[in-house]
């Protein structure tokens, strides 16, 4: 995403076989062109929760002449995106478990967002919450199978190992997996696990442009000085964008 923001998506249709493959895929594939639009975690929900409904209706037919052939209906899915700028984590939720958030201290708690219905159900618009994070948290997204079935004690041990001190997210993750999965797992199981970072002052760069017609002078100044391989003529205005200092890559954990 832009501004070095960073989605992060889980997400189950409900279902199992090829049907539910194929709904899965068309919504991992809208998925990534919502993100790149820039959209709040609830707008892509919202657009997802549309996406469903066509299908649930495109499936109609088919179901009528053949039962067996029924396309999932619903799905449930948690979008979060950070911002190493601002250090927020924004959350919404679509009928999915919510996301843990482990700080560098050990404390480990829920990611605040308002749960909303699942993806093709009828329920209320959907809401996101933030979250301030300190630089080093830990941020851990899962699926319903990864806590079994009896959610209380699952997420209970999944705090448990998030609060430990590990030196890479890899070891995390496979502490995770030994501990909640002693064999083969009865529903899919999915966990994304990612460490947040933070940019300084140094690395963003940021600007205000004048409103109205203005700044659209402005603009068109800029532009033409940009094509004529020069600076607009006269002294620096409000609202003269400033040359981008580079910004280092951040470096990925473990």
């Amino acid at each position: 995403m832009s501004g070095a923001r960073v989605a992060l998506v889980v997400g189950e249709v409900a279902g199992h076989g090829m049907r539910a493959v194929a709904t899965m895929g068309r919504l991992r594939a809208a998925t990534h062109s919502l993100a790149a639009m820039d959209l709040a975690p609830h707008e892509v929900l919202a657009h997802l929760d549309d996406l469903m409904v066509r299908l649930a209706e495109e499936s109609r037919p088919a179901a009528a002449n053949d039962p067996l052939d029924v396309q999932p209906t619903t799905a449930t899915c948690a979008c979060a995106v950070y911002d190493p700028v601002s250090r927020r984590l924004v959350v919404a939720r679509a009928g999915h478990p919510a996301p843990l958030v482990a700080h560098p201290d050990g404390h480990v708690e829920q990611a605040g967002a308002p749960d909303g219905p699942p993806l093709g159900g009828d329920g209320p618009p959907f809401e996101a919450g933030e979250t301030h994070l300190p630089e080093g948290s830990l941020i851990a997204l899962y699926t319903d199978g990864l806590v079994g079935r009896c959610p209380e004690e699952g997420v209970a041990r999944l705090r448990c190992i998030l609060a430990q001190p590990h030196a890479h997210v890899r070891e995390t993750c496979d502490a995770v997996i030994y501990s909640q999965l002693s064999g083969r797992a009865e529903d899919d199981v999915v966990l994304v696990l990612a460490r947040t970072r933070a940019l300084r002052d140094d690395q963003v760069a940021s600007w205000t442009f004048p409103t109205g017609r203005q700044g659209q002078d402005h603009l068109d100044r800029a532009a033409a000085a940009r094509r004529a391989g020069r600076r607009p003529a006269g002294p620096a205005e409000p609202g003269d964008v400033p040359p981008v200092p580079p910004v280092p890559p951040v470096s990925p954990d473990g």
